[in-house]
């Protein structure tokens, strides 16, 4: 049960994280910096990408659930390594 309830809450926060990450992402790529940075001008720019490219009827589902899915990997890992690494 609590697993289950740790799938989801994890998968609510990768929906709200990967438009930071994309945003992080794209401000990499556009001052090349050598890591990215998350505040607010990432969060705004990255959320309103994935929301826009999230409107393109099927590439933008497919652009969407992949970021998604990555944001929810990484904070997957980021769990299991505070949980039973660091124990």
């Amino acid at each position: 049960f609590v697993a289950g309830l740790l799938y989801i809450l994890l998968f609510v926060l990768s929906s709200v994280y990967a438009g930071v990450f994309l945003g992080s992402l794209i401000l990499k790529k556009l001052f090349k910096k050598p890591a990215p940075e998350a505040n607010w001008k990432a969060a705004l720019l990255g959320v309103t990408v994935y929301t826009v490219v999230g409107l393109v009827p099927v590439l933008g589902w497919l652009f969407k659930m992949t970021f998604l899915l990555t944001v929810f990997g990484f904070l997957s890992r980021a769990v299991y390594q505070k949980a039973w690494i660091e124990r």
